[in-house]
């Protein structure tokens, strides 16, 4: 590319050897000072943050991505070679059943699946339920049935629970393929080979005889196959995602054609995020897209459950837990190996994933971001970069674990000082992960911080409602983030700091304060709002327990003039006790609705 114009050196290519996943096009920097180009006609260009850290470690990382890249392409290109010597076969007959089919995945079942038979349950409902329904015009379009979350999430062994249910039953004829790159069952593109005719050779592919070298060239006749299914057939389709997002049109029509129109077939898929199979030849979603039905994904509800699954997992701890987001999968793939080489945490994860997002659209992405943590309402801008990293359920809400909360976070830890306070918070769980040590209220304290300066964030971006603390209407307050010295431990010498660290500010501001004092009384920290005099200023206090304690001193509102809030964790529908004075109690429904969606995973009701 051309020199820098204020280096002199010459530009480096920024996306050599990036993964397979959302990033920027033609997106170049500097060799010396790590700017783009554009950055250089920004008056901002100062604001441009290199992290030589951070950047060491990309290299590393992309370094270890290329060299598998390289290893798999090598190996994809020796199978090809076989491949290539083969002429493609034509298949317009076949000589097995429908019912012979077998389940191609060979999983680990070395432990107790944690909500595992509901989720199964319910897919099967749901496929009994649509399979003799058909699709009338726009009156009625019958929706396939999606199983969308994250890797390690549990989809392809709920998949595979399902065959196994329904082949048991004996009422259907189930069909298991996938396009899952890795594993027992690896899937390989032929050279030239569409869409469609992938799915058709994998459907075929049990029904003939034929090595699986030779099955690798099968051309199969799609109206012949179709005669041969008959009725009462349901196909599951493993990571349909990688077959195409969207699919071609030709898929799409085979797949509704064959499988979701049509009555006596239905199709199930599992997909890493939303995938239309309606998508027209241009990639577009029609506005008369019919829907899907979703079932919630397993969920433990209790430590305890987490803890039953298998022996590694007696010691399992709080902190754990709500980092996984009490996901069974995850926690079960995360932590029964913890420790030892060669285990893939969800940050090693997210890293091979090597996600760039457009530096122009930053603030707009992170500030989508926000709303999706907090609202649940899918956001296709954000979908682009990490929607492989959240799940969707019936509800069609999209929730993130904590674990991907923060490596999402560390994307944008230049834009603000508040994304900056959020991964201290976070980093403060991630360091327990490991940990056999209990800390009881740790989880519960980073959860509602994390809430508390979300909701602050869109107080100032967007002006919203800030809870706790009355912010008039139409104010976007600036942030502030301060701490209380070690010497104030006490309310009355607490206050006196504060009226000194608001009288630096005369702008509307929200501020966050915490004590550095771990045997600060009453409250574990203070938010206050000024407008920019002392005098005007509203300070309170807040308090978070995960359990169903309650205060037991009234708090002196003549000291801290906005009172205290306690924020419990614990799920308790009535509360007979009256507040303590000063004090204002938060109810359960009131916390679920200021936590925000992806929080909710690590709300303590679940442990108690």
């Amino acid at each position: 590319g051309p020199p820098c114009p204020q280096c002199k050196y010459f530009f480096e290519d920024f996306t050599d050897a990036i993964a397979p996943g959302p990033f920027l096009l033609g997106n170049f920097r500097c060799r010396k000072c790590k700017r783009f180009p554009a950055d250089h006609n920004r008056k901002n260009a100062s604001a441009v943050v290199y992290d030589e850290e951070i950047e060491n470690k990309r290299k590393i990382i992309t370094a270890a991505i290329r060299i598998d890249e390289l290893e798999r392409r090598l190996k994809e290109l020796k199978a090809q070679q076989g491949i290539k010597t083969l002429e493609l076969i034509k298949v317009e007959a076949f000589t097995k059943p429908v019912s012979d089919y077998t389940n191609c995945f060979k999983l680990d079942r070395d432990h107790n699946f944690v909500d595992f038979d509901r989720v199964v349950d319910e897919c099967v409902s749901i496929i009994y339920e649509q399979l003799p329904r058909e699709t009338t015009g726009v009156a009625y379009r019958v929706p396939p049935l999606t199983l969308t979350r994250f890797a390690r999430g549990g989809k392809t062994a709920t998949l595979s629970g399902v065959f196994d249910k329904l082949k048991s039953d004996g009422l259907v004829k189930p069909i298991l393929i996938s396009f899952n790159g890795n594993g027992p069952v690896a899937f390989q593109r032929r050279d030239g080979e569409t869409q469609s005719q992938s799915i058709l050779r994998l459907i075929a592919a049990q029904l003939v005889d034929f090595t699986p070298e030779q099955a690798q060239n099968l051309l199969v006749d799609r109206d012949a196959l179709d005669l041969h299914l008959g009725d009462d057939v349901v196909l599951l389709v493993d990571e349909l995602n990688v077959l195409g997002a969207p699919l071609d049109i030709d898929a799409a029509a085979l797949l509704l054609r064959m499988f979701v129109d049509k009555a006596g077939r239905f199709l199930v898929f599992t997909s890493h995020y939303p995938v239309s199979i309606e998508a027209n030849a241009n990639g577009n979603i029609p506005p008369n897209c019919r829907g899907v039905s979703i079932v919630d994904m397993s969920q433990a509800n209790t430590l305890s459950e987490l803890r039953g699954m298998s022996t590694a997992f007696e010691s399992l701890t709080e902190e754990s837990a709500a980092w996984l987001g009490y996901i069974p999968s995850l926690v079960y793939c995360t932590m029964k190996d913890v420790g030892k080489p060669g285990v893939i945490t969800p940050s090693d994860r997210f890293m091979t994933m090597n996600i760039i997002v457009d530096p122009f659209n930053r603030l707009d992405v992170l500030q989508r971001f926000v709303l999706e943590l907090l609202c649940g309402e899918r956001d296709p801008v954000v979908s682009q970069y990490f929607g492989a990293f959240a799940s969707i359920g019936r509800n069609h809400l999209v929730s993130y674990p904590l674990c991907y909360v923060q490596e999402i976070f560390k994307k944008f830890r230049s834009l603000h000082n508040a994304i900056m306070m959020l991964l201290n918070i976070l980093n403060k769980l991630d360091t327990h992960l490991s940990s056999s040590e209990q800390h009881s209220e740790l989880a519960w304290e980073s959860t509602v911080e994390v809430a508390i300066i979300l909701r602050m964030l869109t107080a100032h971006w967007f002006g919203d409602v800030f809870p706790f603390i009355e912010v008039p209407s139409g104010i976007k307050p600036q942030l502030a983030f301060r701490t209380l010295p070690d010497e104030c431990d006490t309310l009355e010498k607490a206050k006196d700091h504060m009226d000194s660290v608001i009288a630096e500010y005369n702008t509307p501001t929200l501020i966050y304060v915490v004590s550095a004092n771990a045997r600060f009384p009453q409250v574990e920290g203070f938010l206050i709002y000024t407008s920019g005099s002392v005098t005007s200023a509203k300070t309170m206090g807040f308090q978070m327990k995960s359990s169903n304690l309650k205060p037991c001193k009234d708090m002196d509102t003549n000291v801290i003039n906005g009172g205290a809030v306690l924020i419990r964790g614990y799920d308790i529908e009535e509360d007979r006790q009256e507040p303590k004075c000063g004090w204002n109690y938060m109810t359960s429904e009131q916390v679920r609705d200021f936590l925000g969606n992806s929080l909710l995973l690590a709300m303590p009701r679940h442990w108690l």
